[in-house]
């Protein structure tokens, strides 16, 4: 058995991924058996359905998985779904849906493939908290998140207001930015435009993301945002040089300005002829080269930006950092914080320089410690024996209160002698504020209460970005699909109302686990009730009393191999609902003495209702999987290029074959890398023999060899017999 830790291995490089899980496998243990892997994770879900998927395809082909259905073709509707939430105004609204559509997830594809325990499953269980008492283990509990806002004085909040305006300027006109110094390749000539693929596609997104970048760093520090305007100035004036000289260089994959700025044209010229012979993307245009209203709206955006400058110069306060100052004694407070330790995150490496120089006028000067990519490595040590709960006594020591840091404290660290964090404004990744809590919500933290404290967004900017609606969103899919024991960022994230948890904040626990227990502890006390019950036949039937469901049949249904299985419940109008198990546990579970009753009149025909939607479920899956309908455009590419190959005339018929094959895994979605690497090949192929082409690409594709791998036919020679519905037990409610 190898276990893969996700997080540290394979980060978000699928492709990678794939390619370590595959030499893994390949190699065989002492007793020539291949290896299995269990991946894990503390984050599986990070932003979208997408991050799941790309998981789950480490370990199942995505048309032909052990599921029942075609993951390819249901998660390509989870992400549309999650386009259109994320598209919603209201943020109640947005949630909902969230809900609705994690839950989904979760009840499909997570229930079935993972095994998940959050803290709250094990205090509950009476196996898992004996051992958790034995080994002395004990969780802090989470309180709600608190919010901490702040206000801006009436000059302060109009020059805010002219500000975000002037950023975002939504009709595009005069009396805002015009963000021309990014717009380059949407006013190139058609001539050279068409050297792009899609150029004002990315000439817009390279907009939004600058506009949002100027809007987060307001949000994070009035001091940030001023040295992110001052580079703005920078960038500006580097173009209006370029202009000056005629010399108009695009390079989307290098950073010009700093030669432009300091004269190093020379150097910026060798550059560009060094990287233009693998770049074909840089090029040196001319001011005839661009359309009419671009060298005028770089113009006019660089005035826009020195007033903007002139005006942030003048301002000298600022109530965010005042407010956090004030709250530090109460942070600090020994009654709720035994160590009287805190850690202090912010996503701006500007806005942690500005609060270690504010927090330097504070009785805090000389007990904050202050981390950043920079120096992590060399304060290691410093951390651990300040904040590291698991040091020895003899390690320990008091030299620092407060951590102010990045992100990269986020992960891999313990901080959990401090018991509090400060989130001084929203990352742009909200499961970063998992991570972040993670830090001090460790076994062995000796305090009993966790707190977080949250900066909000101002109205304002989120109103823009959506900063508060994103995190919500992204929090309530991790919620909904994985289970979680708190609330992290705000107390609108509902955590109670899973179906397989519990209504209790910090009571939530995976239902399913009782009830595997119960049978457990069933089974080891009573053996041979439990092999009666099990060897009962199938077609079991009954009626029980049951005003809530009155007219109502429970049907548990399943194909004739036990591949696929489904709970409905069918309701006197012959509507059908598909049930969890959770919901048919409950449902089933009753007193031993209770008495079963008739029939009721409409059981039978609700029996076959069912038996008809499982029977039409069932084949319509297995059609999809032989269908392929969520072939991406870079899939069909590497099959055409595959195709095309396999009608070379010296091609012979073991080679067709090996091509065949990969056509053929390419469909099932089985290994991603794989048309990744057949696209570079063809994409790189142009003027190389087509019989080195064929012998490269049979070289890519051995390493996907079906006879190394586990394998999976996509359709059963008996495909009539494996969809054959059989019934294992039925209940109606009278």
């Amino acid at each position: 058995m190898v276990i893969v830790d996700e997080a540290h291995k394979f980060r978000n490089d699928t492709a990678q991924a794939y390619d370590q899980l595959q030499q893994i496998c390949k190699t065989k243990t002492s007793a020539n058996k291949a290896k299995k892997v269990m991946l894990i994770s503390a984050t599986p879900l990070n932003n979208r359905p997408d991050d799941l998927y790309n998981q789950i395809l480490l370990f199942q082909d995505g048309n032909n998985s052990t599921l029942d259905f075609p993951l390819a073709s249901f998660f390509t509707k989870a992400k549309k779904e999650y386009k259109e939430i994320l598209q919603l105004p209201n943020n109640k609204t947005a949630r909902e849906q969230t809900a609705k559509l994690y839950e989904a997830i979760r009840e499909r594809v997570i229930t079935p493939l993972m095994v998940r325990r959050t803290r709250t499953d094990l205090i509950s269980s009476e196996r898992y908290k004996k051992d958790l008492d034995e080994h002395g283990v004990v969780f802090p509990k989470t309180t709600p998140p608190k919010p901490i806002y702040y206000q801006l004085e009436k000059n302060l909040e109009r020059l805010y207001d002219d500000t975000i305006k002037k950023i975002d300027n939504k009709k595009q006109d005069t009396t805002g930015l015009l963000h021309m110094r990014y717009r380059a390749l949407h006013y190139l000539k058609p001539e050279l435009k068409q050297k792009y693929i899609r150029a004002d596609f990315i000439a817009e997104r390279l907009v939004a993301i600058m506009k949002t970048l100027l809007l987060k760093r307001m949000d994070s520090s009035f001091y940030a945002f001023k040295e992110t305007l001052n580079r703005f100035i920078q960038s500006s004036k580097s173009m209006l040089k370029m202009i000056e000289n005629n010399q108009i260089i695009i390079a989307p994959n290098i950073n010009i300005s700093p030669y432009i700025l300091e004269d190093k044209e020379e150097e910026l010229m060798e550059l560009l002829a060094s990287a233009s012979l693998t770049d074909p993307s840089i090029i040196i245009a001319t001011k005839d080269d661009m359309e009419v209203g671009f060298i005028e709206g770089v113009q006019h955006d660089y005035k826009i930006l020195t007033r903007l400058k002139s005006a942030w110069d003048k301002i000298t306060i600022d109530p965010k950092i005042d407010e956090l100052l004030r709250e530090l004694p109460d942070f600090l407070d020994k009654e709720k914080n035994p160590e009287q330790k805190i850690v202090i995150f912010t996503e701006s490496t500007d806005t942690m320089k500005y609060l270690s120089e504010k927090i330097v006028n504070t009785d805090y000067q000389d007990k904050t410690l202050v981390v950043n990519a920079s120096n992590r490595n060399q304060k290691k040590q410093q951390i651990s024996q300040n904040f590291d709960a698991n040091m020895t006594s003899n390690n320990k020591k008091n030299d620092y209160q407060i951590i102010l840091t990045t992100d990269v404290l986020a992960e891999g660290v313990n901080l959990h002698r401090a018991n509090t964090v400060i989130n001084y404004d929203t990352p742009w990744n909200a499961t970063k504020l998992m991570q972040r809590m993670g830090r001090v919500n460790r076994i062995g933290q000796m305090a009993s209460h966790i707190f977080v404290y949250n900066f909000y967004p101002t109205a304002q900017i989120n109103d823009d970005i959506g900063l508060e609606k994103k995190a919500l969103i992204k929090l309530q899919a991790f919620h909904s699909a994985l289970g979680e024991d708190s609330q992290i960022y705000s107390t609108e994230e509902e955590v109670d109302t899973y179906g397989i948890f519990d209504e209790n904040i910090q009571e939530q626990q995976n239902e399913k686990i009782p009830f595997l227990e119960e049978i457990r502890d069933f089974r080891a006390e009573n053996p041979a009730d439990y092999k009666r019950i099990k060897n009962l036949p199938s077609k079991v039937r009954c009626g029980v009393k049951n005003k809530q469901f009155q007219n109502q049949t429970l049907v548990f249904a399943r194909t004739e191999d036990k591949g696929s299985s489904r709970f409905y419940k069918v309701n006197a109008e012959d509507q059908i609902e598909n049930y969890g198990f959770i919901k048919t546990a409950k449902l089933l579970k009753c007193p031993a003495d209770t008495q079963a009753e008739e029939l009721h009149q409409q059981h039978y025909p609700q029996v076959l209702s069912a038996l008809t939607q499982f029977e039409t479920e069932t084949t319509q899956n297995i059609i999809d999987k032989t269908q392929n309908k969520s072939l991406s455009t870079t899939d069909k590419k590497a099959i055409n290029f595959l195709k095309t190959l396999s009608k070379l005339p010296d091609t012979n018929r073991e080679e067709q074959k090996k091509l065949k094959q990969a056509i053929q895994q390419i469909e099932n979605k089985r290994f991603p890398p794989l048309v990744k690497k057949i696209n570079k090949l063809n994409k790189n192929s142009k003027g190389i023999k087509p019989l080195v082409i064929l012998e490269n690409t049979l070289n890519i594709i051995k390493d996907y060899d079906e006879d190394s791998h586990i394998k999976d036919e996509l359709i059963p020679e008996n495909t009539d017999k494996q969809i054959k519905p059989t019934i294992v037990i039925s209940q109606s409610y009278v």
